[in-house]
């Protein structure tokens, strides 16, 4: 499989992600790469560092937001022996592991102030200072950073330096989350579907499976997929995926979906007439506005018309 062939999808926007990635493979700067939790920055961040000619060097990735903000700075550049109480051998630290490949920091916005400093340092001069040295170490690595927080944000509050923000950002490349390509919904879920199935006949998804999925909102984007696929397959007894498999999908909506749901019963309505119907009365109450329709129902305005498109 090519590097990029790891991002999944067909989707327009996938694509574009895709190409972003491509382009700035063939480059050294910094990028980084923004979207929410769950939408496969690693496995991009991975899939640009496969595609680079530092492919043979390592990838190393680290995840600052499930580190303690004392040891940060130690994860990263590493100590001498003697530099702290405790300190009886020297350690490397990631940027040095790194050396002559990629390193992937994720949830970058997580970074203490303390240590934005140093990292802005490295990031311009090639050069570390571990823990208890006077003496720079220079370092040949590429960094790959991502976050879901808003860094601009996080600069307008004073909680991350601006130019750490333009230096990662070289190149910003944004994973669209899984609600806006909801057309790479059935080829993920069949990709997790074969994948799990160790050996057995793998498990295809009838339409209506697909449909359910294609209908959940996804909050949790690839990863709660993939999660919901496997789930489904563990308690499964059909060789084939069938929508009550993923019932669960609907534990914890509120009492009106409920409610929605039993007047779509009594009324006889399909589940397309249903998003036909609220899709068109969104619409009508907006005085037209699709965009703010779209919003206002949660979803893009691209979801919007794919899902309409579909039940016309």
């Amino acid at each position: 499989m090519k590097p990029f062939g790891r991002l999944l999808g067909r989707s327009p926007a996938l694509e574009a992600v895709r190409a972003q990635l491509e382009r700035a493979a063939q480059s050294d700067v910094p990028v980084l790469i923004l979207g929410e939790s769950g939408t496969g920055k690693e496995v991009a961040a991975r899939a640009l560092h496969a595609a680079s000619p530092r492919a043979r060097g390592p990838f190393v990735a680290v995840n600052l937001a499930a580190l303690p903000a004392t040891l940060i700075e130690d994860e990263l550049f590493g100590h001498e022996a003697g530099a702290f109480t405790g300190a009886h051998a020297p350690r490397t630290g990631r940027f040095r592991r790194a050396d002559g490949g990629t390193l992937f920091l994720d949830e970058v916005g997580d970074i203490p102030a303390s240590v934005q400093v140093k990292l802005l340092r490295a990031l311009e001069e090639q050069s570390i200072e571990p823990l208890g040295s006077e003496q720079p170490q220079s370092v040949d690595v590429r960094v790959v950073a991502a976050t879901h927080r808003d860094l601009r944000e996080l600069v307008a509050k004073q909680q991350f330096r601006a130019d750490l923000l333009f230096r990662l950002a070289v190149v910003p490349v944004t994973i669209p989350p899984l609600r806006e390509r909801i057309e790479d919904i059935e080829l993920l879920a069949s990709h997790f579907a074969e994948r799990e199935s160790q050996g057995s006949t793998p498990r295809s998804l009838s339409e209506a499976a697909l449909a359910r999925l294609r209908a959940h909102a996804w909050p949790g984007n690839v990863r709660e997929l993939e999660n919901a696929v496997m789930r489904a397959r563990v308690l499964a007894t059909g060789e084939r995926l069938e929508a009550e498999d993923f019932s669960f999908l609907g534990e914890g909506r509120p009492a009106r979906a409920r409610e929605l749901a039993a007047l779509a019963l009594r009324y006889g309505l399909t589940v397309p007439e249903v998003e036909q119907a609220l899709f068109e009365e969104a619409i009508r109450l907006t005085h037209g506005n699709e965009a703010e329709a779209a919003r206002r129902l949660g979803v893009s305005r691209r979801a919007l018309d794919y899902r309409r498109g579909k039940t016309k």
